[in-house]
């Protein structure tokens, strides 16, 4: 059996920004995203959520867009702020 290290979705997401910054994160339409540009975006829109939304860990988000980038940004903005 092999051993996988338990670690959360968020844990995820920092360890590939970590890892691997310049490498392709997201594939939109003819645009390609590295971890790197993608993590700021997503800290971004962390900060802003927290800021002037007052989001805060074990709140609920729900987002109403298409299969998009923003949509994965948000997606892991959320994550990233516990929520």
């Amino acid at each position: 059996m092999i051993a996988y290290p338990l670690q959360s979705i968020r844990d995820y997401w920092q360890n590939s920004v970590a890892r691997f910054p310049r490498k392709p994160a997201f594939l939109w339409e003819d645009e390609c995203v590295s971890y790197a540009q993608a993590n700021e975006w997503v800290e971004r829109l962390r900060g802003h959520l927290e800021r002037e939304c007052g989001l805060r860990p074990g709140d609920r988000v729900a987002f109403y867009l298409p299969n998009c980038l923003e949509y994965a940004i948000g997606y892991w903005a959320t994550i990233n702020a516990g929520a």
